[in-house]
């Protein structure tokens, strides 16, 4: 398994429906995550059947570094809470929402296609990002200032093997499609956190 813990057993759980406590939420929250890692990793064997095998070596690589870029994110995502009874449900909803979008991606392997990017000037995409990176770290404590560098490192480490995965199997069409793509999507929600209170 690339990530994640085993379901929790179902007679543990809360009704997520109408969650009554913070024990709910962060459950719920919990079992969401859960759902949404077991669903990538059905994707992933889904898709690796077809691979060659220097594209599934690539491919390994990418979700290694996904999986790196994943917990730093949600480490950062979260830290805002730090300690408090809110920051397991912060987490698991990040970890859950990185994990849906990795799984649409992974999917879209398996069509022979490749998520598309909204523009076609990496230049002007790579801009914007520093910009909005540079804004939102001055936003920032020092510890959480860390903590987003290191999230924005393993960002990029993802970013490179990913594309370099999309560009094996599309060419160059497809790698600058994707760092586009994956620039564009880092963009957003850098920017997210940019405009959250």
């Amino acid at each position: 398994m690339l990530g994640g813990t085993p379901l929790t057993a179902v007679a543990q759980s809360p009704d997520c429906s109408n969650m009554q406590t913070q024990r709910d939420l962060n459950t719920c929250a919990g079992l969401n995550w859960e759902r949404a890692d077991l669903a990538l990793n059905e994707a992933f064997q889904a898709l690796t059947p077809n691979l060659s095998e220097s594209r599934k070596s690539a491919l390994v690589e990418a979700q290694l570094q996904w999986i790196e870029f994943r917990d730093a994110e949600c480490q950062f995502s979260s830290s805002w809470a730090q300690g408090g009874s809110l920051q397991p449900a912060l987490a698991a909803g990040c970890l859950a929402g990185l994990t849906e979008q990795r799984t649409i991606e992974l999917k879209s392997y398996s069509q022979g296609e490749y998520l598309p990017a909204l523009t076609d000037n990496y230049g002007s995409v790579r801009q914007q990002l520093n910009d909005v990176s540079r804004q939102l770290q001055q936003r920032l404590s020092a510890s959480r200032q860390l903590e987003l560098e290191a999230a924005n490192q393993a960002w990029v480490n993802f970013r490179e093997t990913a594309c370099e995965f999309e560009r094996s199997g599309g060419g160059d069409s497809a790698l600058t499609n994707c760092l586009i793509r994956l620039t564009e999507t880092r963009i957003d929600r850098l920017q997210n956190y940019l405009d959250s209170p």
